[in-house]
């Protein structure tokens, strides 16, 4: 917001309850925004980059995965530069 103030809440969960979360939530007729931002594929989605690795990047890269529904998200800066792909 224009007085610095973060207009989302943060919450932790385990990866299996988020998506759990995200489904439910996808049967409201309003549904809640809801983002899991910068998960480590490697660590919490074991197999996933070797099943579908990515030439654009090198090797070295640790692979990360933002999962969520419909969000609206301003032009910003990242630390990490990113790959997109929406599915």
């Amino acid at each position: 917001t224009s007085e610095g103030q973060l207009n989302f809440a943060r919450h932790e969960a385990p990866l299996a309850a988020f998506l759990q979360y995200l489904l439910a939530e996808n049967q409201q007729p309003l549904p809640r925004t809801m983002a899991a931002q910068g998960v480590n594929v490697t660590r919490f989605v074991p197999g996933f980059d070797q099943a579908h690795p990515l030439d654009l990047v090198p090797p070295c890269t640790t692979a990360r995965m933002w999962i969520g529904n419909r969000a609206c998200v301003a032009t910003h800066s990242d630390d990490l530069e990113n790959v997109a792909c929406v599915v």
